[in-house]
């Protein structure tokens, strides 16, 4: 995970405690202890069930109809050299598979998912595993660079899990596609 989304989760969590902080504080007051409990047990659930089904804005239902196209080969030299310019440990010794495009976009911005073989600090391959990605176009309409926003190595089965829910959330389910 970037630390950029780790500072901005953690901001997320803060804000939401607040809240909850106040809600809680406004229920003691008009109400009596055995309400509180049971609302208080209300709200607990009904957060969680929220949080459970969340996803990232914008993820692809699950009966969508997706587009799709393969990414040309001036659109993954650019990709690559932007990608692996991000990583901390030999970014020119990156190796990616592309998976077909998921024709989706939201102000000029395009969710994209791949897989990533970077080294380790001590040289060794780490294996191919999936990256989340924005594809940004520019002013003529086309995409021209790649931001990375989660990628994690192999070892890692939380991360994994999580940058696989969020890649499947926005159309990239069959990582066998990627070349």
């Amino acid at each position: 995970m970037l630390k950029a989304d780790k500072v901005q989760r953690r901001s997320d969590v803060e804000t939401l405690s607040r809240s909850l902080l106040l809600v809680h504080q406004l229920i003691c007051c008009a109400l009596g202890a055995g309400a509180i409990m049971r609302i208080a047990v209300l709200v607990l659930v009904t957060f969680l069930v929220g949080c459970a089904s969340s996803g990232p804005q914008d993820s692809i239902r699950q009966d969508e109809v997706l587009q799709t196209r393969q990414l040309s080969v001036a659109e993954k030299d650019r990709f690559r050299k932007s990608l692996a310019q991000t990583l901390k440990d030999y970014p020119e010794a990156a190796l990616f598979k592309w998976m077909p495009l998921v024709i989706r976009e939201r102000d000029g911005v395009t969710d994209y998912c791949g897989l990533l073989n970077g080294r380790n600090s001590s040289g060794a391959y780490t294996g191919f595993a999936p990256f989340y990605a924005q594809l940004i176009k520019n002013t003529k309409g086309d995409f021209d660079r790649a931001v990375l926003k989660d990628w994690t190595n192999v070892d890692d089965q939380d991360s994994l899990a999580m940058v696989t829910d969020i890649c499947t959330a926005y159309g990239y389910k069959d990582f066998t596609l990627a070349n």
